[in-house]
């Protein structure tokens, strides 16, 4: 264990929002940053201020951090003006932040042909500027733009551009892999000359790699052994192009792995997955479930002899324990399970049952057979437990539906708008009853899970509480004799914020979304403790 200290700067917020289909809102960057205090990230970055209105807002109502250091991102003063008088550090200065970053260029191509000065000048717009920074914030950070590149076609002037930065009295002085195609092991030879032959401590240098989450992870690593001590990047490696350094795989790699400290405490790792899932609810998208440390698959058993090994010792298949980044073990059941795995998800759902017991081959057949129809149990507990319960005689008869169907309708309504409408009647047998609702809904399947709601509210209450935050549709391979097998995936989620996934399979997509929407009224009310209406 090493004991020295990385920092870790978030660039979520400003690198991130470059993502294309990203567009945060104020009330989200807010949020998001109140997740990374929360975390112990070390920095910050809120934006650019006076690039856009939203920026422009969120430093305005800039929330207050309790542990991370809020800062800014500019830009170097323009050529042909005093640092004085730029428009771009004034904003930059009179934002409501407590240090600035400036990106300035640090590669001779760059400077000839973007920039179009000499290059003695772009060396006095970087030390003006962090000088200038210094004096109105207290802190200055310098991000060196395509410093690996600049350093591979002319050290001696990319040297020069962060020894500008580095005497003007930068805090950092960060090295930019800004186009993403420098190698690890060129970056830790170019850093480790940067700090033994150009004399630049690492205790004044960060890293900040792009266009390429996996290489950027790597990069970062390989820069931190050659003596780096800050790190920038983004929570799940957002960024335009192809990412950046996913600070979510670097964290715990750098705490567990490697040795060092961060603002991070031990205490606060286990925040990493909540954080990494709550920026996704924010984008609206599912999850990347094979994502390092925090994915829903990152500490998952599928193969019966992991699990048996598992079972003695959960470090035979595990590198760290998954409670340690906030993370569960799952055991996946599937055609390839065997007893060790269906056991194992037996106590998982709170199923006490003997490793001899009689029935338990049957359920393995069971599982199997069913795999091989299309349903992957491995995504859907809910359903899974249902299934098992069903065979064991443990799940009460809550309902029974007896018949549905759903109509849509294309048509223009009165104010000549082109509408689609979407009706569905159920029929039910609730408590001895026949129940017959009909509904309307956004699409079929949102019209159904309406009538249901209807047929089975007035005697289950416990419904009410409950919706639907995900749905998915996978067509699953069709064979010569046989048509395309859609397989839905359904995600639920109570008051309390507990979330479960249901499945159902047929050559009937609304089938298909049916069955999964019955298992999820079944589960809840089995979870609720509820007894059956007889």
């Amino acid at each position: 264990m090493t004991g020295e200290r990385i920092y870790l700067y978030d660039t979520t917020l400003r690198d991130g929002a470059q993502t294309q289909d990203v567009d945060f809102s104020v009330a989200d960057k807010i949020a998001i940053a109140r997740d990374l205090d929360r975390l112990g990230i070390d920095y910050v970055e809120g934006g650019w201020p006076g690039a856009n209105p939203t920026d422009d807002q969120f430093f305005a109502e800039a929330p207050e951090l309790a542990r991370a250091t809020f800062t800014a991102f500019g830009m170097t003063r323009r050529p042909g003006r005093s640092a004085a008088n730029d428009p771009g550090l004034s904003a930059l200065f009179n934002a409501r932040c407590k240090a600035v970053c400036m990106v300035g260029k640090s590669w001779d191509f760059q400077v000839d042909v973007a920039l179009g000065i000499p290059r003695a000048e772009n060396l006095e717009l970087i030390a003006d500027s962090v000088a200038a920074a210094k004096a109105a914030k207290g802190e200055a950070l310098f991000d060196a733009e395509h410093f690996f590149d600049g350093y591979k076609r002319n050290p001696g002037y990319a040297v020069q551009c962060i020894r500008a930065a580095y005497e003007a009295g930068a805090r950092w002085i960060v090295l930019c892999d800004t186009n993403g195609g420098t190698l690890p092991d060129e970056v830790e030879a170019i850093v480790r000359a940067v700090v033994t032959e150009h004399g630049i401590p690492g205790e004044r240098l960060g890293i900040h790699c792009h266009n390429d989450t996996e290489n950027a992870v790597a990069n970062s690593l390989a820069a931190v052994r050659a003596g780096v001590r800050m790190i920038q990047g983004t929570i799940n490696g957002l960024g335009e192009r192809c990412g950046n350094a996913n600070l979510v795989s670097l964290i715990p790699t750098l705490m567990l792995k490697m040795g060092f400290e961060t603002g991070i405490g031990r205490d606060d790792l286990p925040l990493l997955t909540e954080v990494s899932r709550n920026l996704d609810e924010r984008l609206n998208r599912a999850p990347n479930r094979h994502a390092p440390y925090v994915g829903a698959a990152a500490f998952a058993h599928k193969g019966g002899l992991h699990v048996s090994a598992i079972e003695k010792d959960p470090a035979c298949y595990e590198h760290v324990p998954p409670e340690t980044v906030g993370n569960r073990r799952q055991i996946v059941v599937s055609d390839q399970a065997g007893r060790s795995n269906i056991l194992a998800r037996l106590r998982e759902a709170g199923i006490d049952i003997d490793a001899k017991d009689p029935r338990l081959p049957r359920l393995l057949d069971l599982v199997k057979q069913r795999d091989t129809e299309g349903y992957a149990y491995d995504t859907a507990e809910a359903s899974f437990e249902l299934l098992v319960r069903g065979e064991l005689k443990q799940l009460p008869n809550y309902f029974e539906l007896l018949r549905f169907h759903v109509t849509d309708e294309r048509r223009y309504n009165a104010l000549g708008k082109l509408v689609v409408e979407s009706e569905a009647v159920v029929r039910v047998r609730v408590g001895g009853e026949i129940q017959l609702h009909v509904a309307e809904g956004n699409g079929p399947v949102n019209a159904l899970d309406h009538a249901m709601r209807k047929a089975l509210e007035g005697c289950y209450p416990e419904l009410k509480g409950v919706r639907l935050v995900d749905y998915r549709v996978r067509i699953l391979a069709a064979s010569a004799a046989s048509a395309a097998m859609p397989r839905v995936l359904i995600r639920s989620q109570n008051a309390s914020g507990t979330e479960w996934s249901t499945l159902g399979v047929s050559t009937n997509i609304i089938e298909a979304s049916m069955e999964a929407l019955v298992d999820s009224y079944t589960y809840t009310l089995f979870k609720d403790g509820v007894a059956a209406r007889g």
